[in-house]
């Protein structure tokens, strides 16, 4: 519903931050009735966006969804916490079993490759000023323009990608 899909589809940030909606839809899919069948189904769509590789995003996709899991474990009532519980961490050690061909050879190539651990090393240690949150409103407010001519990935100094109001006002009435 935004300008920000439009902005970053085509690039390995986009397609990872496009993975967010499925792993939470899956989340709650499986919450609804946490069993072994939607394990199985939780474990697919976990391993499907795991190998959209971009580590930095995917562990914020992830951790959100660990948090909303905890979340929901904690504050609903009728389920059944324990058996819960116990299915989604197999579906997660199902999930990680899958995707185990892709990231094992992926960590010992990042291990022999100075360069890579450079480059994650501080990035997640960027910090963004305030004053850039005006960037979910507009596309080129706060210095949006310079990013558009410059490939994301290249980019220098924290920036939001585009939200639109149609973020804010899904917000609005989702209460």
């Amino acid at each position: 519903f935004s300008g920000m899909m439009q902005q970053h589809a085509g690039t390995f940030i986009g397609q990872t931050a496009a993975c967010l909606p499925l792993v939470l839809y899956g989340t709650r899919v499986f919450l609804d009735t946490p069993d072994r069948r939607r394990a199985v189904l939780l474990a697919a769509i976990y391993a499907t966006a795991a190998l959209a590789s971009f580590p930095p995003l995917l562990v914020a996709v992830f951790g959100l969804t660990a948090v909303y899991v905890v979340v929901a474990l904690s504050v609903e009532a009728g389920l059944r916490r324990k058996a819960a519980a116990g299915w989604w961490l197999a579906g997660v050690a199902l999930a990680l079993g899958f995707v185990a061909f892709y990231y094992v050879p992926a960590l010992a190539l990042r291990a022999a490759s100075p360069q890579a651990q450079a480059l994650y090393r501080y990035a997640g240690l960027e910090t963004m000023p305030p004053m850039n949150l005006y960037q979910l409103l507009s596309p080129t407010l706060m210095g949006g323009l310079q990013y558009y001519l410059q490939p994301v990935a290249t980019s220098t100094g924290a920036y939001l990608p585009y939200a639109g109001m149609t973020a804010f006002g899904l917000a609005l009435i989702a209460s």
